[in-house]
């Protein structure tokens, strides 16, 4: 279930979980397709896909990612999408795949975790995904280390930094907000390859950005 705190979302920042504009008079998030209620959890119009017959979780029009933000996004308010890691050259590629490309790609897919995900897939297959290390993937895999990619999107489009190890990566630094608290994230991004080489969220200080008080 997503919801979020008020004073979080607009302390300076009207960008939430996952890139959601926060509107302050309403109160409700806007997902370019219809508006989101944290308050109660659901969206205050229908969905207009009517959801699978197979799947009744689907069907209900209201429920953001189908009540399951873990596993699901909603880039725009419609359908929630699933998240899928492929092998793509030695990196790994974060996609959103949906039931009618699932078919197809879970041949591809190992595993029968792999299969499970792709079966409660539902849009289409981003384009421009990122890439990511094996570092970086299983960081995905963690919870409690896990960054929703469309704000690792939203912070490479900033201002990058010199990698501090070294590398000829650039390093980008933002903030983000996760459970209603406020971090600073920062994310080391290769364009050349388009891979996500390292990420970060915490409330400790991070390049330009000072330490937030907890």
């Amino acid at each position: 279930m997503l919801s979020v705190s008020e004073n979080a979302a607009v302390a300076g920042q009207p960008l939430g979980y996952a890139g959601y504009y926060y509107d302050r008079e309403t109160k409700l998030y806007y997902l370019q397709a219809r508006y989101y209620d944290p308050e109660t959890a659901r969206f205050i119009s229908r969905d207009r896909d009517p959801g699978d017959k197979d799947n009744p979780i689907t069907q209900n029009a209201y429920t953001y990612a189908n009540d399951n933000p873990v596993m699901l996004v909603d880039p725009d308010g419609n359908r929630g999408l699933t998240t899928l890691y492929r092998t793509v050259a030695g990196a790994l590629t974060y996609v959103i795949v949906s039931g009618a490309v699932a078919k197809s790609l879970v041949k591809k897919a190992v595993g029968k975790v792999a299969k499970k995900v792709l079966r409660k897939g539902t849009g289409k297959v981003t384009k421009g995904g990122l890439n990511l290390t094996k570092t970086t993937a299983k960081h995905m895999d963690n919870p409690d280390r896990r960054v929703p990619v469309q704000i690792l999107q939203q912070a490479i489009k900033g201002k990058g930094y010199k990698d501090p190890r070294g590398s000829n990566a650039r390093m980008y630094y933002t903030i983000m907000y996760r459970n209603g608290k406020k971090y600073n994230l920062e994310v080391l991004y290769d364009k050349k390859t388009n891979t996500i080489l390292h990420f970060e969220y915490a409330r400790k200080a991070m390049g330009p950005l000072k330490a937030i008080p907890k």
